[in-house]
Formats: structure tokens, C-alpha cells, sequence
């Protein structure tokens, strides 16, 4: 562009740059004020409307509630007027009515229902079912109040058989009083006897009768059913003597032995007998029938129907609050999305200005400047350039262009040795990688072993940076990378080589090391400097690390030796629980080689039938009966004995003999699971350990199916129990195998809830069926407050969630009674029975089933 044509390129007149600037910064400056003016706006309208809703919405909260609360007493003062009809009770009822339409006008006339024309149909409701129970209510207090009304069969006693028996012991008092006078007869002596046994069998059955009618009343026994039955049978036997009895009268009086008026009296006998044993099959049939108590039938029929329509009408308003309550969460959540894609707008705003800019920079400064620097490269590859064309201008920019001119004899040697640093650095983090690693360690050991030095090699990667890894894409584990490779560089000195093998792993070569407490010293300083958090992009993560460490020349004198001896510390160190550091030792080769010789023996074990399983029963807490058992594998060691899991399941892990073993207990229990239903048991269940190993890919599921095709067991008679650490491994992957297994019918029990790292999105993302909280919790309750809220809140939690709970390690009594309470629904442990056979499994069973039937007779 030519000077003339420079001069015509203007801003609206604007001429300097200085002026440009300027005004580029008003406008902008005015944009952004305006921006945040209205984006204030905004957030300021919506917050107060949500702070409005959340307002109506407590006051509606607190209103149901109160509802709730006046229902509860009500039902409290019914229970009490029944107990006792005394005016006190009374008036409690036609109180606790007030307050009750008290609740129900406050929750009438809060703005949200009244918003709602639904919710308004449903607190009217509400109204007419409390007019409705308080009609019946009424009615119950006036059949409660009249005795007769109360309990219909004291008509037929007050009325009849008070008379009858009144009737029966005179006529028999005048037989007696009659034969009396006449004892020197034998005859009379033969009546006056019979007449006696007459009086002593009546009033025995008297006597009966009054404990049958209070056995209806539950008086002297908690089971008044069996009580009557035992006094219905004792007046039967009274019935036959008596009758037996006047019979032998009848007798003596067809052989003269009874006067006239003895006479008249033996035929009222009979008369006062007949009409006795009527009204009493009439009370019988009255007490034995539901309707043997009126107000009863009335707080059954009519007042529970709806006190539990009132109940469903307040846990929709409840529902409905909690409907609302997650709107506002929304609302609120979008608000902050809207700010958020603001503040996006704002940056793509300010990235757009930068882009224009630039290009304006680039039109007046930088073109100028490529086409400097293009005919110096010209100059660079041997053309013939006018130097004095060179520079077109006395600026400072433009003169230190002149400098390229000179430099470009530097370029080949430049390029030279930026292939010799790719060659022998790692791409991502510029460390030394594994070929310059090699290098300097076998120049360190030799001057370690000349100056009589000692050389460290600190073997380290990163925990768990393969979840990271999966999880944030490899963008982020690269960030990560650097960030780490930043800090392992200031942890070490100059003279230290720092370099990176690949994926997660770096190894530090210390030299001229005096004494070991130097490397230690370093180690722990790495260690420490991982316990900030790394600040990414988009990412604030957490990571710590496992550092191996070889001595040399006293562990090895040979490079290869010495990197695996580091290779060896490094992964005891992971298992110290990572985190850490470890020194190499012989007795890491030595546990290497037992870790080799240990899956030989599982090898071994599993070809020749040395795994067999034991069985823990799971009971229900309320019936007591066995719902499931849990399979649990042993080892029949030949030398050692019974070995239990934790000594050989990471081994069966490590050496993928995990599928096979798998395979083979979920083969055995099925098939003990169906000698359990070939028994009759069938509604107990089978529970199998899952490990986290066999949820990454198809293993687990192609081991269940199989077990399913070969044993034909029925999926849903299984339980698949996993740990919460498995679903950390492979969160996505778990989520989607323990789908497949729940639509397939299997259960899925999350075993020892609480020890891992625990998260609310285990449960709520993954379809969990069962929570088995760890017997850790469960050993101090109830003595241990704290552990007693956390089992509660764990119950609680799970079943708002609509899962069973199963308490570990249930041991005593009190525990069992502190779970019953808090509504666990099973428990597992000692308290009930150790592992054992599936044959002491079917004994149990039996036993409790026995037990169960007896309880259930004897209640």
C-alpha cells in the first residue's frame, strides 16, 4: 500500500492512533457497563421471585405440617375416648377437631395453594373429609357413651340371664330348703345331695361364664380368643353335668321322692335351665362375631378409611412441595447457566474484538514486517537482496529486524539441535526420556562407584491417573502431566536428571548422595508437593504419588538391575496404601517370587476342587425367618488348612484366575440354591461377591449367563453383591453391567456401605437394590452415639430411595433391638449363625421355619 493510499485508510475521520485507541476504549467500556447493568437487573428480579416462592412455599410446609401434627393428635384422643369415655376425652376429641379446622382454613389461605387451582381442589378435600370424620366421630362418642350400643351383648345378660339365673338358684334353693327337713328319709337324703351337686355345678358354670366374658375383653390374657375358647369348653362340660343332673332329680322324682312344690320347682329347673343355655348361645354368637363391640366396628369400617385419605391427601401436598422445592433448584439453576453462557457471550465478545485487532495490527505492523523478514530468508537461500531496501524504516521495530539478516547462518545449527532434543526429551513435559534416562544413569553409576558415592533411582507414577485419564479426556491428563513434571523439577536439584518413561511414570536419578536420609528427604519432599491441588484450565484435581527407590551401586551396579529393582519398590510402595515410598530390599524379590509361587498354588487349587463355599444366612427382622445367604469362599489349603479370602482374592485378581474362580462359586451356590428350592424354600434368595475386576468389559456378564444357561437357575432368585471402590474403577462401565444383570431379574446389593468412598451418586446412578452397611458401624450400637446416627441415616436414606437394608456383623441382642427399631429390614451375623454348610443351611431353615409356625400358633 502506498503512502496516498495509507493517508485514505480512516476511522470515521480519527486520524491517530492514539484517537482510535480512545474511542475503541469508551465504546467498549459503555458495552460492558451496559452488559452488567442489565445482567444485574435480571439476576436481581429473578432472585427476589424465587426468594417470594421459597417464602410461600416454607409458610405452606409449616401449614401441612401443623395438619399433619392436629391428625395425629386427633387419632391420639379417639384411642384415648375409647380406652376411656370420660367428658375430659371428650372434650379433647371436639378440641383437637378445632384446632385440626383451624390447620386446614391457615393452609386454605396460603398464596401457593391458592395459586394452584389443583392443590385448592385438594385442601377442600381435605375440609370435607375432616366435616365427614367429625359426623362419624360423633357417632362413635355416642356409641361409646350408651353401653348398651357399646356392647350389644349386655342387653341379652342385664335383661334375661340375670333373671334366669336368679329364677334357677331359687327354684334349687327351695329343693334344697324342702329336702332338708326331711334327712331321715333316705330318699330326701338321695334329693338333698343331687340338689347340692345342682347348686355347685350351676355356680361353677356361673363362675365360667363371667371369665368367658372377660377373656372377650382380653382382661387376663393377651390372647383372648384362646381364652374364651378354654371357658367355652369348661361351661360345655358344666352344661352336660347339669343337665345330667337334673335328669338324675327327674328320676327320683318318678320314684315319689320329691313332694308337690319339690316338684313345681324341678320343672322350673328345667324351664330356667333351657332359657339359660339359649341366652348364652345368643351371647356366645355375639361375642365371638366382629361386631361384638360397636365402637370398634365404627373405627374400622368408617374413621381408619379416612384418616388414611386424609394421610394420602397430605403426602401429595407434600409431594407436591417437594415438586416445587426442586423447580425453584431448577429456576435458580438456570439462572446460573444464564450468567454463565453471559459471561461466554462476553469472552467470544472480547475474543471477536481481539480477532479485529489483530488484523488491524497485522495490516499496519505485522504485513510490513513479513515482508521484511520473506526477503531476508531470500537473502538467507543465496538471492541477491539491495540491503539498502532492507529497512524502509527508522523505527525500532523495523531496525531490529535488520538483525534477522545476521542470524540466519545460526538457523541450520538451530534446527540441529532441536532433532537432537526431540530424540532425547519427551514431546509433552521436555523432560529427559527414557533413551537420556539410560545415558545419564549408566554415566551415574560410574561415577558413583568412583567418587564412592551412592546413587538413588526413584521410580514414580501417578494414583490413579488412569481415572482421570478416562473420566477428563487426555487433554486434561496431559495438563496434569506438565503440571506434575513442574514440580518434580523444583523438588530436585540441578544436578538431579528428572525424566519421563511414559503414560504416568517418572523416574529421578540422584547423584552424589552421602547418606540415605538425603534421598529420604527428597522422597518426602516429592511426596509433599503433591498435596496442592493442581489448578488445570477447567480443573482443580487432586493427586498424589508412589515413589520406588533403588541404591546403587550396593543394590545393583547394572542399569536394567536397577531400573527393576526401583520398578519392584515402586508397586510395594502402591501397596502401602500409596502415597509413599519405599526402599528396595531382597525381601521384595523374595515376596515377588511368593506372589508367583502363591498363583501357582491357586492354579493348583482351582484344577484339583481345594475351593469350597460356606453359607451366612440373612434374616428378616421382623419374621425371623432366612430370606438369603450369602456365598463365601475358602480355600482347603493342604498345608495351612482353612485359608480365608482376604489372603488370596487380590492374588486371583492380580493373575486373572478371578473369571475362573468366579465362575466356579456362581456355578456352586446356584446349584445350592436349588437343592434349597428342591426343599420347599422357595423364597430365599442366593447372595455372590462381585469383584470390580470382572465389571470392566463383558467378563461379568458372559460368567453370569453361562451359570444361568448350566445350572437353569432362575435369575431372579440371585444377588449379585459389589463394593463401592468397584464402582470408582470404572464408574460408566459398572453402571452399565449392573443394568443388564437387574433387567435380566438379578438384585444388586452394595456390600459394605461406608468403608469406600462413599457418595450418594452410587446409589441414586446405579440400580442398587440392597445396602449392606459394614459391620464397623454396626459393633457399637447403640453405645456408640455417633455410629448409631450414621446407621440411621444410612436406613433412612435407603429407604427414601426404595432399597432394603441389611445390617453386617449383627452380634447381640441389643444391636438386633436397635436395628428393629430404626426398621432395618434384615440383618447378618453371629447373633443368628456363623458361615456354615449348605446342609447346616436346610437345618437351620427347618429349625426356623419350626419356630416361626409356633410363634405364629402360640400368638
Amino acid at each position: 500500500m502506498s503512502k496516498s493510499q495509507t493517508n485514505k485508510f480512516t476511522w470515521f475521520g480519527i486520524r491517530t492512533l492514539r484517537q482510535r485507541y480512545l474511542s475503541t476504549t469508551i465504546l467498549l467500556s459503555l458495552i460492558l457497563l451496559l452488559s452488567s447493568y442489565f445482567g444485574w437487573r435480571y439476576v436481581e428480579q429473578t432472585s427476589h421471585k424465587q426468594l417470594q416462592h421459597i417464602n410461600h412455599r416454607t409458610h405452606a410446609a409449616d401449614a401441612l405440617a401443623n395438619v399433619i401434627l392436629q391428625k395425629h393428635a386427633l387419632e391420639t384422643s379417639l384411642q384415648r375416648f375409647i380406652t376411656l369415655p370420660t367428658d375430659d376425652n371428650r372434650r379433647a376429641i371436639y378440641r383437637s377437631f378445632e384446632l385440626f379446622d383451624i390447620a386446614i382454613k391457615k393452609l386454605s389461605t396460603n398464596n401457593w395453594i391458592m395459586s394452584d387451582a389443583a392443590l385448592f381442589d385438594l385442601v377442600a378435600s381435605l375440609a370435607d373429609d375432616k366435616v365427614q370424620l367429625a359426623r362419624i366421630v360423633n357417632n362413635l362418642i355416642d356409641v361409646r357413651s350408651n353401653e348398651t350400643k357399646w356392647f350389644p351383648a349386655l342387653n341379652i345378660m342385664q335383661d334375661r340371664m340375670f333373671r334366669y339365673n336368679l329364677n334357677f338358684t331359687s327354684a334349687l334353693d327351695f329343693v334344697i330348703q324342702e329336702s332338708s327337713e326331711n334327712l331321715s328319709k333316705e330318699s330326701q337324703q338321695k334329693v338333698y345331695i343331687l340338689a347340692n351337686k345342682i347348686r355347685h355345678t350351676w355356680q361353677m358354670m356361673i363362675s365360667e361364664f363371667r371369665l368367658f366374658v372377660s377373656n372377650s375383653f382380653g382382661v387376663f390374657s393377651n390372647n383372648p380368643d384362646k381364652g374364651m375358647s378354654t371357658r367355652k369348653k369348661n361351661i360345655e362340660i358344666y352344661l352336660a353335668q347339669l343337665n345330667k343332673l337334673i335328669k338324675e332329680l327327674d328320676r327320683l322324682d318318678q320314684q315319689g321322692a320329691l313332694d308337690l312344690l319339690s316338684n313345681n320347682s324341678l320343672q322350673d329347673l328345667r324351664r330356667w335351665n333351657t332359657e339359660w343355655q339359649s341366652a348364652y348361645q345368643e351371647v356366645h354368637q355375639s361375642l365371638s362375631s366382629e361386631h361384638w363391640r360397636r365402637d370398634l366396628v365404627i373405627l374400622r369400617d368408617d374413621i381408619t378409611p379416612i384418616l388414611n385419605r386424609i394421610q394420602q391427601r397430605s403426602s401429595s401436598l407434600q409431594l407436591e412441595l417437594d415438586v416445587a422445592s426442586a423447580k425453584n433448584i431448577t429456576d435458580l439453576t438456570m439462572l446460573a447457566r444464564g450468567l454463565s453462557d453471559f459471561v461466554i457471550f462476553i469472552a467470544i465478545g472480547l475474543s471477536l474484538l481481539g480477532l479485529i485487532g489483530y488484523f488491524v495490527f497485522h495490516r499496519t505492523i505485522l504485513k510490513p514486517i513479513q515482508n521484511f523478514s520473506s526477503a531476508l530468508r531470500s537473502t538467507a537461500s543465496g538471492e541477491h537482496i539491495d540491503k539498502t531496501k532492507l529497512v524502509t524504516s527508522n523505527a525500532e521495530e523495523f531496525q531490529s529486524l535488520a538483525k534477522s539478516y545476521t542470524d540466519m547462518h545460526e538457523q541450520v545449527q538451530i534446527r540441529q539441535s532441536n532433532l537432537d532434543h526431540m530424540a532425547h526429551h519427551d514431546a509433552l513435559t521436555q523432560l529427559p526420556n527414557r533413551i537420556l534416562l539410560r545415558d545419564r544413569l549408566e554415566l551415574a553409576i560410574a561415577r558413583a562407584r568412583r567418587d564412592k558415592t551412592i546413587l538413588g533411582l526413584m521410580f514414580l507414577d501417578l494414583d490413579r491417573f488412569k481415572q482421570i485419564n478416562d473420566s477428563l479426556g487426555h487433554d486434561v491428563g496431559d495438563q496434569l502431566l506438565i503440571k506434575v513434571s513442574q514440580r518434580l523439577r523444583n523438588c530436585v536439584r540441578s544436578t538431579d536428571t528428572v525424566s519421563r518413561l511414559g503414560g504416568d511414570e517418572f523416574a529421578i536419578v540422584v547423584e552424589g548422595i552421602t547418606h540415605i536420609d538425603q534421598i529420604v528427604s527428597m522422597a518426602r519432599k516429592i511426596i509433599n508437593s503433591f498435596i496442592p491441588s493442581f489448578k488445570l484450565e477447567k480443573h482443580e484435581l487432586h493427586s498424589s504419588t508412589s515413589i520406588g527407590i533403588a541404591l546403587g551401586p550396593s543394590d545393583d551396579d547394572d542399569v536394567d538391575a536397577l531400573i527393576k529393582d526401583a520398578d519392584i519398590a515402586m508397586y510395594h510402595a502402591k501397596d502401602l496404601g500409596r502415597n509413599n515410598y519405599k526402599f528396595y530390599s531382597a525381601e521384595m524379590a523374595r515376596q515377588v517370587a511368593e506372589h508367583m509361587a502363591l498363583e501357582n498354588k491357586l492354579r493348583h487349587a482351582l484344577e484339583h476342587n481345594e475351593f469350597f463355599l460356606l453359607y451366612q444366612p440373612i434374616v428378616d427382622i421382623d419374621t425371623e425367618e432366612i430370606v438369603s445367604t450369602e456365598a463365601l469362599i475358602r480355600w482347603q489349603h493342604p498345608e495351612r488348612g482353612v485359608v480365608g479370602p482376604d489372603e488370596f482374592i487380590h492374588s486371583l485378581e492380580d493373575s486373572g484366575l478371578i473369571r475362573p474362580v468366579t465362575q466356579w462359586v456362581l456355578n456352586t451356590a446356584s446349584l445350592q440354591y436349588l437343592e434349597f428350592k428342591k426343599a420347599g424354600y422357595d423364597n430365599i434368595r442366593m447372595s455372590v461377591n462381585l469383584s470390580g475386576v470382572l465389571l470392566k468389559g463383558d467378563s461379568m456378564l458372559d460368567i453370569v449367563i453361562n451359570s444361568i444357561e448350566k445350572t437353569k437357575i432362575d435369575p431372579h432368585g440371585l444377588i449379585m453383591e459389589i463394593t463401592e471402590d468397584t464402582l470408582l474403577e470404572d464408574f460408566q462401565g459398572a453402571e452399565k453391567s449392573l443394568t443388564i444383570l437387574k433387567d435380566m431379574g438379578i438384585r444388586i446389593a452394595l456390600d459394605d456401605f461406608g468403608t469406600g468412598q462413599s457418595s450418594l451418586s452410587h446409589l441414586r446412578l446405579n440400580p442398587i437394590d440392597i445396602v449392606k452397611i459394614d459391620r464397623s458401624f454396626v459393633r457399637d450400637v447403640p453405645g456408640d452415639s455417633n455410629d448409631s446416627d450414621l446407621v440411621d441415616a444410612v436406613i433412612a436414606m435407603a429407604h427414601k430411595l426404595r432399597m432394603k437394608v441389611v445390617a453386617e456383623g449383627v452380634e447381640n441382642k441389643e444391636q438386633l433391638e436397635f436395628l428393629r427399631w430404626h426398621k432395618c429390614d434384615a440383618i447378618q451375623g453371629y447373633f443368628y449363625s456363623k458361615p456354615c454348610s449348605g446342609r447346616d443351611i436346610l437345618t437351620l431353615l427347618s429349625e426356623r421355619n419350626h419356630k416361626t409356625r409356633n410363634k405364629s400358633n402360640t400368638d
